[in-house]
């Protein structure tokens, strides 16, 4: 809730809850608890987000576009003396922008109508044909992608569960 009010930090979000909402939730923990506490709640987040998509219909539409992204971390010249992510990140390579990065690569299908029907993050070396497997499980119908996934058994693997991938034809 805190995001979408625009509060980009726990301390942020900590401190507006307690200047407008104390009244109604009294008992609101320090902002270290409260931090860990909504980081605990991502199963709940995650059943909220997947009633949402249901509501709106973006898993039932006939029509779903799928991409990736880079999510760098730090500069790649940087990266060995980095004191976070140790094990969750890798060195990647973004076709579209011809450039090497080192962090996370986030993966995201949205319906026709633009709403976010299901996104992942993974180290920046996932192939993002891999990762689409698990967003693309509660859909049917036309997923129109790039070129990054081109790959004679996805398409067969999507054409098994009733999805219709159309990406543009590499050059030859």
């Amino acid at each position: 809730m805190g995001e979408w009010l625009g509060h980009h930090k726990d301390k942020d979000i900590w401190k507006y809850f307690r200047r407008h909402w104390l009244h109604f939730f009294p008992g609101i923990p320090a902002r270290t608890k409260l931090a860990s506490q909504g980081a605990n709640l991502w199963a709940v987040k995650q059943k909220i987000t997947e009633r949402l998509v249901q509501i709106l219909g973006a898993d039932s539409d006939d029509v779903h576009l799928i991409d990736g992204f880079p999510i760098e971390v730090c500069k790649r010249v940087r990266a060995k003396r980095r004191k976070i992510f140790n094990d969750e990140v890798a060195y990647g390579y973004c076709a579209s922008k011809d450039k090497k990065f080192f962090g996370f690569q986030g993966h995201l299908l949205i319906s026709m109508t633009g709403i976010p029907v299901s996104l992942s993050l993974t180290p920046a070396n996932v192939d993002e044909r891999d990762a689409a497997y698990d967003l693309i499980e509660t859909i049917a119908g036309l997923l129109l992608g790039d070129k990054g996934y081109i790959k004679p058994i996805f398409k067969e693997d999507c054409e098994a569960i009733g999805i219709d991938l159309q990406t543009p034809l590499k050059k030859t």
